[in-house]
């Protein structure tokens, strides 16, 4: 697994943030988001309501929800 933890390592120092826009639509998504969150591999973008994301997502300051029916 070093390849797995080389990539993660590269990740953490580059600071960038990630787009998710089917976040709430794909449960394995979800899950990959929670995933980069827990182990603060980036910042994240997901589209879709507060409600639609578990509160490891929601409540999650390197996480922002854009509601794309109110934005």
């Amino acid at each position: 697994m070093k390849i797995l933890e080389d990539l993660k390592q590269r990740a953490k120092n580059k600071n960038c943030t990630i787009i998710l826009p089917e976040a709430n639509l794909d449960e394995r998504v979800k899950q990959s988001a929670i995933q980069i969150l827990n182990e603060s591999l980036s910042k994240l973008i997901v589209f879709g309501k507060v409600t639609d994301f578990p509160q490891e997502i929601s409540q999650n300051s390197s996480c922002q929800i854009i509601d794309i029916e109110n934005y």
